[in-house]
């Protein structure tokens, strides 16, 4: 009895973050209908139903025991990209968007409509996975072997030598999508080499954490080396924020992995990271005096900048579809060969943030082509509805898959990577999908080439991170 109790309590206190957001949710939705309820009954029902929609990722999209962060990072992602930030800028400019379009109500609603159908698909299909039990294989269940001493300090050294000659290189370049797709040496220069110092110290850290590693003089040293080198591989100059808060979240999430499995503690973190931390963080990456006023105006204005522009760009794949029609796969086809070199295929597609760029330089007044495409708009390009929901399918399925490699035990890479990926998933989520593919698929790689260094020196027969994964995947 006592402890059915203590089980309800504890369900209780998960539930705590998400009824806060659920009240946020609504109370903003409430906010809204009263400034801009006289555009319409259609306007204010689009309004709920994307409102409702996220409810209902708040109750089934979210586990509470979820091995990883990715189901909560993706609905921070609906709630403050395709949501909050669309009513703050409807509310201060009524008849232009933050990407220079020109507002029409009908045409709000479709967009609505379509961020609605892709929560809701979403939601549906991860609920339905989530429902899978966790993996039980014998993989799942053995015990890593420890790392080896000469693999440490063999990465230690490989991530040295290419902090101090190779990620020089990608200090205060003018990188650009475009760019890395013309350079496939740019391309792994950027996603694997530079990345490896990242991936050695996340693997390396929950090593150390999770085997209960006697805290020496060396590897304490080795840690605070590695993290050195992150420092000067993964900074302002060298990243994005978005790229950078990846890091950075993933490192907090792998040292105190105790503290953090509580699904409150996890929303506190991420929701904060992204609602104050990542709008203050411009104020060193642009260089700005740190006062109380450039706070106050910084948080103030920062959901009309640049970086919230998704939804805005999903009202305008909206108006490009219904002039022009779907593209049928036309700008899929660009993103999985992302790697072909615009030498060797003149015609391929440009990624889809400057296909959408591209029409509202055509038609409005936009001045520049650095602009996100969310996998709303990605799909909707793409195949209309129809890609809508398939997109929003394949990303149920990802976080699915998320949670049940972060739950394996048999290797140390596993948990590092499924929790990076997840973070990750914040800047997957804006796009577009083919400088997406290009960086994650570049990282995945650094994390694997860092867990095989890190094991040489080990005599013993050991499946292969590849080939364990690759059994999960078939499970």
């Amino acid at each position: 009895m006592i402890a059915k109790s203590t089980k309800t309590r504890d369900r209780q206190r998960d539930y705590g973050a998400r009824i806060s957001l659920a009240v946020f949710v609504v109370l903003t939705e409430a906010a809204f209908l009263y400034f801009r309820a006289s555009e319409g009954v259609a306007f204010i029902l689009a309004g709920l139903l994307i409102t409702f929609a996220l409810l209902m990722q708040l109750r089934f999209g979210m586990r509470p025991n979820a091995a990883a962060p990715a189901d909560i990072v993706v609905f921070i992602f609906n709630w403050l990209f395709l949501d909050f930030a669309q009513k703050l800028q409807l509310i201060s400019a009524p008849r232009r968007l933050i990407n220079t379009s020109t507002v029409s109500p009908v045409q709000v609603v479709m967009a609505d409509l379509v961020c609605a159908l892709f929560i809701g698909v979403y939601t549906l299909c991860y609920y339905l996975l989530s429902r899978r039990p966790a993996p039980t294989t014998r993989a799942a269940l053995a015990e890593e072997r420890p790392l080896s001493g000469f693999g440490i300090a063999l990465a230690v050294v490989v991530c040295a030598v290419i902090t101090v000659t190779v990620a020089p290189l990608t200090y205060h370049m003018n990188y650009t999508e475009e760019a890395a797709q013309d350079s496939p040496l740019m391309m792994v220069i950027r996603n694997v080499l530079v990345f490896l110092p990242s991936a050695t110290l996340l693997i390396v850290l929950h090593e150390t954490v999770h085997r209960g590693v006697r805290w020496t003089f060396s590897r304490g040293a080795l840690l605070v080396l590695l993290f050195v080198l992150v420092l000067f591989t993964k900074n302002t100059h060298t990243d994005t924020r978005f790229l950078l808060g990846s890091v950075y979240l993933s490192i907090i999430l792998v040292v105190f992995d105790t503290y953090f499995k509580s699904q409150n503690r996890r929303i506190v973190l991420l929701t904060l990271g992204m609602v104050l931390v990542f709008p203050l963080s411009a104020l060193f990456t642009h260089h700005l005096d740190v006062t109380f006023e450039s706070i106050l105006n910084t948080i103030e204005s920062h959901y009309f900048e640049p970086h919230y522009d998704s939804w805005a760009n999903i009202y305008s794949a909206v108006e490009m579809v219904r002039r022009h029609g779907p593209e049928w796969g036309h700008q899929l086809l660009g993103t999985l060969l992302f790697f072909v070199p615009r030498s060797l295929w003149p015609t391929k597609p440009v990624h889809t943030g400057v296909f959408i760029a591209n029409y509202l330089i055509a038609n409005y007044r936009m001045w520049f082509t650095n602009l996100s495409a969310p996998l709303v708009a990605e799909g909707y390009i793409d195949f209309g509805a129809f890609g809508v929901a398939l997109y929003a399918c394949l990303l149920g399925m990802l976080v699915s898959l998320l949670n049940r490699v972060a739950s394996l035990n048999s290797k140390w890479l596993y948990m590092p990577l499924a929790t990076y990926i997840s973070i990750y998933l914040m800047y997957a989520s804006r796009g577009p999908l083919m400088a997406v593919l290009a960086y994650g698929l570049g990282t995945c790689f650094a994390f694997f080439l860092a867990s095989t260094m890190l094991h040489i020196g080990h005599r013993s027969r050991y499946k292969s991170p590849a080939s364990e994964t690759q059994s999960l995947l078939r499970q």
